[in-house]
C-alpha cells in the first residue's frame, strides 16, 4: 500500500480552505476567478510556505517553491500528479 492511499484526494475547495484560514484568502474572490495565480488573488511567498507545510503534512506531497505563479486548481493538478507517480 502506497503512503497515499491512506489520504483523500487535494480539491480546489481544500486549497481555498487553507488559504483563507492561514493566509486570509478571500474565498469568494478565488470562487470568482478560478484561473488567478495565487498572486492575482493577493497571496504572497508565505502563504505559499503555509500552504506547502499544510500539503506537505496532509499528503505527503511538496508544492513548488514557485506556486504563487500557479492557480488553485494548477496546484490541485500538481498534487494529483505527484500522488499517481508515487
Amino acid at each position: 500500500m502506497s503512503v497515499h492511499e491512506d489520504h483523500r484526494s487535494l480539491t480546489a475547495a481544500d486549497i481555498t480552505a487553507i488559504l483563507a484560514r492561514n493566509c486570509g484568502l478571500d474565498p469568494d474572490r478565488a470562487a470568482a476567478d478560478t484561473s488567478a495565480s495565487l498572486a492575482e488573488l493577493g497571496m504572497d511567498s508565505l502563504a505559499v510556505l503555509e500552504l506547502q507545510a499544510v500539503v506537505a503534512d496532509t499528503y505527503h506531497v511538496r508544492i513548488p517553491d514557485d506556486a504563487v505563479a500557479l492557480s488553485i486548481p494548477a496546484i490541485v493538478e500538481f498534487v494529483d500528479k505527484q500522488h499517481g507517480e508515487a
